[in-house]
């Protein structure tokens, strides 16, 4: 537990980069071995599921996503605690979040699938899946504000991306929860909302603080 934040937070990503990304492969070598040899597993007239790639690719692709964001939010602490001259509101529990992001993350994929004719009953239990990652998130999240509150903020490049990428995670957690209720992501689905809340997670989450670690970081005076 005295391990820095950030080496939890690529712990977390190097899971999913080890179990999820074995999935993309073998769904790629299955259209292969589809294309070449004939082989029906996605062919309905050979007695495939179309449906059956959608699982494979969205399994791998949605922890995807958190390869890209985990690394980067744990960075956030650290800008929010040396920007602000305020001390990390740092608790032991910290460090499990990335862990519990991860790990929730693998039983969420079905989310991008409630349109897809996958079985009805298995749409609930995947949208309260999806739910529930948002509370090791909020919790990152308010961590990240509540060392600002209070803080001598001081505003350098840097600390505008940080400003900047807060709001618009903020803007991409809003809009998740209703994409995650089946109720109202059956008439969203393919809209630009999804596509607002993808990219709103993405330059908040991760675009946004790649760039304050640019500024922040380099070029590294020497020692």
């Amino acid at each position: 537990m005295r391990m820095p934040i950030f080496v939890w937070a690529a712990i977390a990503t190097s899971i999913i980069a080890l179990t999820a990304t074995q999935l993309i492969g073998l769904s790629f070598q299955l259209v292969m071995f589809q294309r070449l040899f004939g082989m029906g597993f996605f062919d309905p007239a050979k007695g495939g599921n179309p449906v059956l790639y959608q699982h494979l690719f969205w399994f791998y692709s949605h922890p995807a996503v958190y390869v890209f964001v985990l690394p980067v939010s744990a960075l956030f602490p650290n800008y929010c605690r040396f920007l602000s001259a305020n001390p990390f509101l740092d608790t032991v529990g910290w460090q499990c979040l990335s862990l519990a992001i991860a790990l929730v993350g693998f039983l969420v994929w079905a989310h991008h699938m409630f349109t897809s004719g996958m079985n009805e009953y298995l749409r609930v239990p995947f949208m309260y899946s999806t739910l529930l990652v948002a509370i090791p998130t909020g919790v990152k999240f308010f961590s990240w504000v509540a060392t600002l509150w209070k803080g001598k903020i001081v505003t350098p490049t840097p600390m505008l991306f940080v400003l900047g990428g807060i709001i618009v995670f903020l803007l991409g957690g809003l809009s998740g929860p209703p994409n995650a209720t089946v109720s109202v992501d059956l008439h969203l689905h393919d809209t630009y909302f999804i596509v607002g809340h993808f990219h709103d997670t993405i330059f908040g989450g991760f675009v946004f603080p790649f760039f304050a670690a640019l500024y922040y970081w380099f070029p590294k005076p020497p020692a």
